[in-house]
């Protein structure tokens, strides 16, 4: 048991493990990846039953192309066109949160529209956000029979 415990302990020094690797500083982390131009490169929605077994999985086409731009609690978009429709707001991170979240706030209409998303990948190329939706209350169609939530998974990419 001793060699077994001396060995964990070696394999964690060769690999760079420690404590202080397991529990980063993920505000600063976090704070400082978002930062910057992103680019939407693809989009998905997943729809589950009660039960939570997949209906129905399948892209979301007209986001692809979408550019925004995250930048000291500021973000902007823009259609993927250079002179396409623009919209601006804030976003918030929490990192207290397992997973992490970034809710965004959009400010160009009567009514703000707040949208909560987890962020299940952020690295220096790429980031995936993902948002569930309860969707019970909506009408049985063919290809939502017995549906009860959704995910919508975004993949950015940076610009």
């Amino acid at each position: 048991m001793k060699t077994l415990f001396i060995g964990l302990i070696a394999l964690a020094m060769m690999t760079g493990c420690s404590k202080e690797d397991k529990t980063p500083e993920k505000n600063q982390d976090y704070a400082t990846l978002i930062q910057g131009n992103w680019e939407i490169t693809g989009e998905t929605m997943t729809v589950y039953d009660a039960d939570n077994q997949v209906i129905k999985t399948a892209p979301v086409e007209e986001a692809i192309g979408i550019k925004w731009t995250l930048q000291d609690g500021k973000i902007t978009t823009r259609d993927g066109d250079p002179s396409g429709e623009m919209h601006s707001g804030t976003f918030v991170l929490n990192t207290n949160v397992n997973p992490p979240t970034i809710q965004i706030s959009e400010n160009d209409g009567d009514e703000p529209d707040m949208t909560l998303l987890n962020i299940t990948t952020l690295n220096n190329t790429n980031m995936v956000l993902e948002h569930s939706e309860d969707i019970s209350g909506l009408p049985d169609t063919d290809q939502l029979q017995g549906a009860d939530h959704a995910v919508v998974k975004i993949t950015l990419t940076r610009d």
